[in-house]
C-alpha cells in the first residue's frame, strides 16, 4: 500500500520565493506518490504572500493553506499544519534548518522503509499510523506517555 504524504511549509513574508519553492516541491512529490498535499501555513506575513498562496491554491489542488493574522511562531505554525493534514506520512522542516527539497526523496524512502530512526537532514517525519514524531530518540527507560494515549485512543 502506497502511503499518502502531507508536507508542511510554514512561511512568513515569502512572497519572492514561495511560488518557486512550491513548484519544486510539487514536481518532486509527484514523482514519489500519487496522493500528496502541501500545506502552507502563513505565519502573519506582511507582504503579498497571501496573494501568492491564493494563486497556488487556485492552480494546484494539492495545495492547501491557512493564514494567521499575527506572528505566532514556528511551533504554533506546525501545530496548525498538523491539525490540517490528511496524509499518513507528515514531513516538515527541522528547526533552524532551511528546507532542502532535494532531500525529500530520501525522507520519503525512509518513511516507506518503516524506518524508525530519526531522519537525517532538513526534514522531520510523523507516521500518523505509528504515533510520535521521528525526530529524535526518546530517553531510554522513560515511558512514552503520548504513544500510550494514542494507542488507547485507537483501541490498540
Amino acid at each position: 500500500m502506497e502511503r499518502s504524504l502531507s508536507l508542511l511549509l510554514p512561511v512568513r513574508d515569502a512572497q519572492a520565493t514561495l511560488s518557486e519553492t512550491v513548484h519544486r516541491i510539487l514536481e518532486v512529490a509527484s514523482e514519489l506518490t500519487d496522493w500528496f498535499e502541501v500545506i502552507i501555513i502563513d505565519d502573519g506575513s506582511t507582504d503579498a504572500t497571501s496573494e501568492v498562496v491564493a494563486e497556488l491554491k487556485r492552480d494546484y489542488p494539492q495545495v492547501r493553506a491557512v493564514r494567521s493574522g499575527r506572528v505566532r511562531g514556528s511551533q504554533e505554525s506546525l501545530r496548525t499544519g498538523l491539525r490540517m493534514c490528511r496524509g499518513r506520512i507528515v514531513l516538515y522542516g527541522a528547526p533552524g534548518r532551511q528546507l532542502a527539497i532535494e532531500e525529500l526523496p530520501t525522507a520519503w524512502k525512509s518513511a516507506n522503509a518503516d524506518n524508525t530512526l530519526p531522519l537525517e537532514g532538513s526534514y522531520r517525519m510523523i507516521d500518523r499510523r505509528k504515533g510520535p514524531p521521528s525526530h529524535g530518540p526518546s530517553r531510554p527507560g522513560m515511558p512514552n506517555f503520548l504513544a500510550r494515549v494514542r494507542e488507547f485512543a485507537r483501541g490498540e
